[in-house]
């Protein structure tokens, strides 16, 4: 909530910026009230709450050639998964990341290559490269629904290019079909049975990136 332009630039009180925003809360530390906003308007006894004190599922900092694989994560405080500061050379593939502030967090960190992920329903990005993250690459990676999407709130390309100067060389259109969203339902049902399932092979998602790869 905090970051968003509805508080930054609107300079809107918190608590009515969380009534303008599903999805979204604000933690009052002098009254300590936590205020929500459902991200479908129901009252919050009629959801499961979950408090998160990890700010990241997977954090990297000043490590090298760390490759993350097959990992699902949601409602984390920053992101499913975050290559930081001085880091490089970092994989992320067949994550779903969902319902954190980022998908993947990429910050001060080089040369860092997404392929395969699943990342939506976040309150900021699905993938956020910022701060020197250059020679990052993001392919054939599926993002929906998050609230800056790539486009930052702008229904089109065009009006996109209007305001921000960037993305000139880009087009829209010529994409396929859209894929099939996630069912967040079934995920969570999924989840509550780790405990006694038996761990599950990667060989599948390895072997796509792989063949991708090579060309095949």
């Amino acid at each position: 909530m905090l970051i968003t332009s509805e508080y930054l630039v609107d300079k809107m009180a918190p608590v009515d910026v969380v009534a303008k925003l599903p999805s979204s809360w604000f933690y009052d530390d002098a009254s300590q009230v936590l205020t929500l906003n459902t991200s479908d308007g129901r009252p919050p006894a009629e959801h499961e709450m979950e408090l998160i004190q990890r700010g990241d599922g997977i954090f990297v900092r000043g490590k090298h050639h760390v490759t993350v694989v097959g990992f699902t994560f949601r409602h984390m405080q920053d992101a499913g998964v975050s290559f930081f500061i001085d880091s490089s050379d970092g994989v992320i593939m067949d994550v779903t990341s969902w319902g954190s502030r980022q998908g993947v967090r990429v910050y001060g960190a080089k040369s860092v290559f997404l392929y395969g992920n699943t990342l939506f329903r976040n309150e900021n990005s699905g993938v956020y490269f910022a701060a020197k993250s250059v020679n990052g690459l993001a392919v054939g990676n599926t993002a929906y629904e998050n609230v800056k999407g790539p486009l930052d709130r702008y229904p089109t390309l065009a009006e996109y290019r209007t305001a921000k100067g960037q993305d000139l060389h880009s087009r829209e259109g010529a994409c396929g079909s859209l894929p099939a969203k996630v069912d967040v339902h079934a995920l969570h049902a999924t989840t509550l049975a780790y405990p006694g399932r038996p761990p599950a092979s990667q060989t599948a998602g390895v072997r796509g990136w792989l063949d991708w790869l090579r060309g095949r």
